[in-house]
């Protein structure tokens, strides 16, 4: 296949995935808001798969201020709260989530808090979500603008390797970053403490 298209995995023996990436970022409306109708934890959308199946990873687009530089890469975007812990990171997450429920009026959101990592730090910066959307619970994950799929390391090289072309973009100027969204469900780290012990 040459295009990404919905409900695809793609074939990245044939084109590379961050090619593909950069074009999607390049036409995509993910910073558009637009009308509803996703419900809870979508599991539709585009995927690329960098290797054999092993993990599935949300990637966020998230618009940056048109004044600030990115150092590198994988920079934090400047709206990021930082945290240490990625527990505390989530409960937090978790209740700023809740509070943007609280305030809908009709249960659709355009906006959501999301956990992101870099190296041993964990932020929660807040999104436009593009299309309005209907969470379940404050720990859903909102629609990506694409999945990930392959091995951690290889997802995380895909991302950073998009937001250098991201960083050259012919407007001089980086307008847009590519983010790894975290779980946040308490579930999550109850399977790892075990998986751990």
């Amino acid at each position: 296949m040459n295009n990404i298209s919905h409900s695809c995995v793609c074939d990245t023996i044939h084109s590379s995935p961050i090619d593909r990436l950069y074009q999607e970022t390049i036409n995509s409306s993910a910073l558009e808001v637009v009308e509803p109708p996703p419900v809870g934890n979508p599991s539709q959308g585009k995927t690329i798969r960098v290797q054999q199946k092993q993990h599935t990873w949300p990637v966020y687009l998230v618009a940056v201020p048109l004044d600030w530089k990115p150092s590198t890469a994988t920079s934090l975007h400047p709206a990021t709260k930082k945290f240490n812990n990625a527990r505390v990171a989530s409960e937090i997450c978790a209740l700023l989530n809740r509070e943007y429920i609280v305030r809908s009026k009709d249960g659709y959101l355009n906006c959501w808090y999301i956990r992101i990592r870099k190296g041993k730090s964990h932020g929660i910066l807040s999104i436009n979500v593009p299309q309005k959307w209907k969470p379940e619970s404050e720990f859903d994950m909102p629609p990506a603008f694409i999945r990930v799929d392959g091995p951690t390391e290889e997802c995380k090289r895909v991302v950073t390797e998009l937001n250098k072309r991201l960083m050259k973009d012919d407007s001089g100027k980086t307008v847009k970053r590519a983010y790894i969204g975290r779980s946040i469900d308490p579930r999550t780290f109850e399977a790892a403490e075990r998986k751990a012990q």
